[in-house]
């Protein structure tokens, strides 16, 4: 007669199964934030930068609270959308932080447009990795490539077109 497995080597055991299919997730949204999102958001600085040198002294802050926050809004979604408050309170957060500079006046308005853009591709790029994650453990294999590609493509494109307002801006 054989004895059952105790329940956590069962769960260790599904885990294992799934693991990498978690993984896949973090692992787009992590490269998605560093490959595509940030240089959206450098470009954008470097059109500020060249009118006015010195405005970010630290740029590699932005880019640490942008890799946290895509693992963070990962989370949120891979936890089966039970922490998806989260989301939303992590937005307020980073926005309430960002207030006073813009009540003092020392943020100016390109300032708000480039954190809002890139908030907003963080977020998307976040919970795009999440998704998939999710739709790759229940093999939805189809939707997860063509979230992926849709996802990239439009990060492509949309980089593609601020260089291209870059260019006219400049002659």
């Amino acid at each position: 007669m054989e004895a059952e497995a105790p329940f956590w080597i069962e769960l260790l055991v599904r885990f294992q199964a799934l693991h990498w299919k978690y993984l896949l997730g973090y692992a787009f949204s992590v490269l998605g934030s560093v490959l595509l999102v940030r240089p959206i958001v450098t470009t954008l600085w470097k059109q500020v930068e060249s009118d006015q040198s010195g405005i970010r002294a630290f740029p590699w802050h932005s880019a640490a609270v942008g890799t946290v926050e895509v693992v963070l809004y990962t989370s949120a979604v891979v936890a089966s959308g039970q922490y998806l408050y989260f989301i939303p309170a992590w937005l307020l957060l980073k926005t309430a932080g960002r207030w006073a500079l813009w009540e003092k006046g020392t943020e100016r308005v390109w300032g708000r447009t480039i954190f809002l853009i890139g908030s907003g591709f963080s977020l998307a790029c976040g919970v795009a990795g999440g998704t998939i994650a999710s739709w790759a453990i229940s093999d939805r294999w189809p939707d997860v490539v063509i979230l992926a590609v849709a996802f990239t493509v439009f990060a492509l494109a949309f980089r593609g077109w601020i260089c291209c307002q870059c260019m006219k801006g400049k002659s």
